[in-house]
């Protein structure tokens, strides 16, 4: 299995389970209104309680599934940072030099990206995990990926600054940014609902909690940096409609 395989094999593997998705929640449904807390217990807005199926996808099967695969593809030789940051030369829009600013992000995440693989082949040969291992890329990875977001829906049309009253000038917020229906013409529903669960408050809170260091050493893990990967995979696998 090589990185292409990998990434053709989730996006199988995802599509097979949204028929579980559906099915759950015509079976369960939903229930119970609460106010969700970040790390440092803070109120950090209202969710939805209950059996909540996309949680159970997630946590049980997916970040299962992608384990699996991110394990037997490394220790088999057939992934490494190379071949990822390669894949995502070839097939995203994140190693092409924005001619404006100068950026190319595929240079901003590719240290990210070296350090967990270089984390995860220790702690493959050791047999070990090290938490402490991770933090510098996770950290580093969940700051870049509002700002690629924010360059996506910039580039595509899709709102990210609005004016305040007196004239004022104010970033739109993540939460927003996901919201925006230029967002939805480009990017599928499912593919936002990932990147709502890992980065919002509707779950994980990722963002907030990392901005913020509310996480401690225990939290930061191989399992975190695979849906990291994947919501990057995500959002580079389109192009602008100039492109």
């Amino acid at each position: 299995m090589d990185i292409t395989d990998f990434v053709n094999t989730w996006y199988v593997f995802e599509s097979a389970m949204r028929v579980w998705i559906i099915y759950s929640r015509l079976l369960y449904g939903r229930c119970l209104s609460f106010a969700s807390f970040d790390m440092n217990k803070n109120v950090s807005g209202r969710n939805i309680a209950g059996i909540n199926s996309y949680q159970l996808h997630m946590q049980n099967l997916s970040l299962t599934h992608l384990q699996m695969i991110f394990y037997k593809a490394m220790v088999n030789g057939k992934m490494s940072a190379q071949s990822l940051l390669e894949y995502l030369k070839k097939h995203s829009w994140y190693g092409i030099t924005d001619k404006k600013d100068g950026f190319n992000w595929l240079e901003m995440i590719s240290p990210s990206i070296n350090s967990f693989f270089t984390q995860s082949e220790i702690d493959i040969s050791e047999k070990k995990n090290s938490n402490q291992g991770y933090i510098l890329c996770i950290d580093s990875l969940v700051l870049k990926f509002e700002r690629l977001l924010r360059e996506f829906s910039r580039k595509i049309g899709a709102q990210t600054i609005e004016i305040k009253e007196g004239g004022t000038q104010e970033r739109i917020s993540f939460d927003k940014l996901l919201e925006n229906p230029k967002l939805a013409e480009i990017i599928p529903k499912d593919d936002i609902a990932l990147f709502t669960f890992i980065f919002t408050p509707v779950h994980m809170n990722v963002r907030n909690n990392i901005a913020h260091s509310f996480y401690k050493t225990e939290h930061y893990t191989a399992g975190l940096m695979f849906l990291l990967i994947a919501a990057f995979l995500k959002l580079g696998n389109h192009t602008f409609p100039s492109a």
